[in-house]
């Protein structure tokens, strides 16, 4: 089970960066080069399950963006699809209580720590037995 939410992070994780990071670099620039990130210590409870619920909402977009984009030939549609799932994409991590940025560090954090991403599992697990 944990190996399954695993790859799924990874996925995840993987589109993120093609939908959260890049677009938002390319608009802060290099303001924000002298933040450090949370250490896995620095991630609480609630951030933590405020991030599964975002990851959850991220998971659902990619893979309407993935299937729109198998549906479409056309490089300007493409490129729409993408603006439209990063726009949905930021605020589902809004809607949770997160800005992209603490969202992405979480995960980076989650992939960094065994720990953090078995607790990150059960978050999961447990949202998606309330829905």
């Amino acid at each position: 089970m944990f190996r399954k939410y695993y790859l799924l992070f990874v996925a995840a994780a993987a589109c993120l960066v093609f939908f959260i990071v890049l677009p938002a670099m390319a608009q802060q620039g290099s303001q924000q080069q002298g933040q450090e990130s949370k250490t896995e210590s620095e991630v609480s409870d609630a951030e933590l399950e405020k991030a599964a619920e975002a990851y959850l909402e991220v998971q659902i977009i990619v893979n309407e963006f993935q299937q729109a984009v198998q549906e479409t030939q056309d490089p300007t549609a493409r490129q729409q699809l993408q603006t439209a799932a990063n726009q949905r994409a930021v605020l589902a991590v809004e809607n949770a209580g997160l800005d992209p940025e603490t969202y992405n560090n979480i995960m980076e954090q989650i992939g960094a720590s065994e720990e953090l991403s078995e607790k990150f599992t059960e978050k999961i697990e447990k949202i998606q037995q309330l829905q």
